[in-house]
């Protein structure tokens, strides 16, 4: 598993967010200040506590070490939220920046839950629906790309391994090849066996049986 975090500017239901990725736990982080900053309420930072406790969150300084250097630029008492979390704040924000967001779901997500039982974003003909399907369909790209670098990472990291011990062996003057020599000293045999890439070298000596009669 990847052990770094990608952190992207996106445009996420028409607000301009920094987008994490690569989260085992969390499909998608967000930097909750700024989600709160995006929504109008004063206070950015104090709301951001408060929402954490009612909503998945975590701190940076909270992360996994393994993941907090990908994440440096970002101050470690940040909270990160979820998904979910982020539509509570803009849901309770006035802020003219997430004003489509509020619209698209009091004037067509929730009437459309409240008819039909489901919303469907690709059949949306308001601004605001066909905005956010772009919008999400780039998101779900980068999803995409970061899954199939993840899958590819077992393969890269055995390529890795084989070729920094080839190229040990390289340095060592260990060749290839199987091969029985004639030895440059007297009364011993050279042998040589190869696995892979590694050549396993050695000598013996003859051993001499001597008739005392």
């Amino acid at each position: 598993m990847s052990h770094e975090l990608k952190v992207n500017k996106l445009s996420f239901f028409g607000v301009e967010l920094d987008v994490i990725t690569g989260h085992p736990d969390f499909e998608l982080l967000f930097v909750a200040s700024q989600v709160a900053a995006a929504a109008g309420l004063k206070n950015p930072s104090n709301q951001a506590s408060v929402m954490a406790k009612r909503g998945k969150s975590i701190k940076v300084c909270n992360l996994p070490s393994k993941y907090r250097n990908s994440v440096g630029a970002l101050h470690a008492n940040l909270w990160l939220f979820d998904e979910s979390t982020v539509y509570l704040m803009l849901m309770r924000g006035h802020a003219p920046q997430s004003e489509p967001f509020r619209k698209w779901v009091t004037e067509e997500v929730l009437p459309s839950i409240r008819k039909t039982g489901t919303y469907d974003i690709a059949k949306s003909e308001t601004t605001e629906g066909l905005q956010f399907a772009e919008e999400l369909g780039v998101l779900r790209a980068t999803l995409e790309r970061l899954e199939a670098t993840i899958a590819l990472l077992p393969e890269q990291i055995q390529l890795a391994v084989q070729q920094a011990a080839t190229e040990a062996l390289k340095s060592a003057n260990i060749g290839s090849g199987v091969s029985n020599e004639a030895s440059p000293y007297e009364g011993t045999q050279h042998d040589s066996s190869t696995f892979g890439d590694v050549r396993i070298s050695y000598h013996y000596r003859e051993r001499t049986t001597h008739n005392f009669n």
